[in-house]
């Protein structure tokens, strides 16, 4: 039996839940999904469950990004807008000036996901430990 490690169960739990937001192809796209089809190669392709683990992968990293800078996350769970807001604030801090919005971005709102902090001190501490 193999586990599951903790990234693949967040990817997995995220895109689940944001897969019903993202058009299917005989819809209408938003001129910013097609550029992004583009841009990724996918055109011709059922890409749903891929718009959903990258988005899942944006927001999962931008969490730890937010936990790696020391942000004032709330001890249970941080929301899309906290995180992205937390985001935003430390590449400024940076001097990497703002990161502009992406659909996934866009999408993660739209879908209204929170994050664990505690599965994203867990997925820092597998990390951690899967690197010495």
């Amino acid at each position: 039996m193999s586990s599951v490690n903790p990234l693949e169960r967040m990817v997995k739990e995220f895109a689940n839940r944001l897969a019903p937001a993202i058009p299917l192809p005989t819809q209408h796209y938003d001129d910013r999904l097609t550029q992004w089809i583009a841009f990724h190669g996918l055109e011709e392709t059922n890409f749903t469950t891929i718009v959903a683990h990258q988005a899942a992968l944006n927001l999962i990293l931008k969490g730890l990004i937010c936990y790696l800078a020391g942000s004032r996350m709330q001890p249970n769970s941080a929301s899309v807008n906290r995180i992205l807001i937390e985001t935003d604030a430390f590449t400024q801090k940076a001097g990497w000036g703002q990161l502009p919005r992406s659909y996934l971005d866009d999408l993660l709102i739209k879908t209204d996901l929170s994050v664990d902090v505690q599965a994203i001190e867990q997925l820092m501490s597998f990390l951690k430990m899967n690197t010495q």
